[in-house]
């Protein structure tokens, strides 16, 4: 539905993670007037499971879709992306300029990345399902949160992150 917002949540990781399901499922029953897109990657059961519980409620404006290779396309269309704080991921959502909430990680590097997103205003954190629905609800009552975030991404020094990424990837697959 094109008058929603819509909010693009990637589950974690080209295999999925089943952890990502309990905040999945939080914001479905949530039963916020937007569209939500729910990408499993190549966790088969765990896309099983999502179906099953939208349509067993009739829950509406809710895709699930496993692996993609159409990422690009769906962050275009997406208000706001909910994933863990993987590189990639943030790397995605910086470069097309996308407010993210930002589900717990996995440590390391991930935390480093999520202290980044939201100390500059890109994104919140959502350390619970239940802030995930608190942050969520804050979002779409407050359009001044996202427009704020829309503004900071805006003035991102864009790195060329993902052309930099795609050279050496081109470089390494010669040697």
């Amino acid at each position: 539905d094109n008058d929603k917002k819509t909010f693009l949540f990637f589950a974690g990781g080209s295999s999925g993670s089943s952890f990502s399901y309990k905040y999945f499922q939080k914001l479905v029953e949530a039963k916020y007037d937007i569209n939500i897109i729910y990408v499993c990657g190549k966790n088969e059961k765990l896309k099983n499971k999502a179906k099953k519980f939208v349509q067993k409620y009739h829950y509406k404006n809710v895709q699930i879709i496993g692996f993609s290779n159409e990422v690009n396309n769906l962050l275009s269309i997406s208000d706001v992306v909910i994933t863990k704080p993987g590189g990639l991921s943030i790397t995605e959502s910086l470069e097309m300029k996308k407010p993210m909430l930002l589900i717990p990680g996995n440590g390391g590097q991930e935390l480093y990345n999520a202290k980044f997103v939201c100390k500059n205003g890109y994104g919140m954190n959502c350390l619970t399902a239940r802030h995930l629905v608190k942050n969520t609800e804050k979002i779409l009552k407050r359009k001044s949160i996202i427009f704020s975030m829309k503004n900071k991404l805006k003035k991102y020094n864009n790195n060329k992150s993902i052309e930099k990424i795609y050279n050496l990837s081109k470089k390494l697959l010669k040697d």
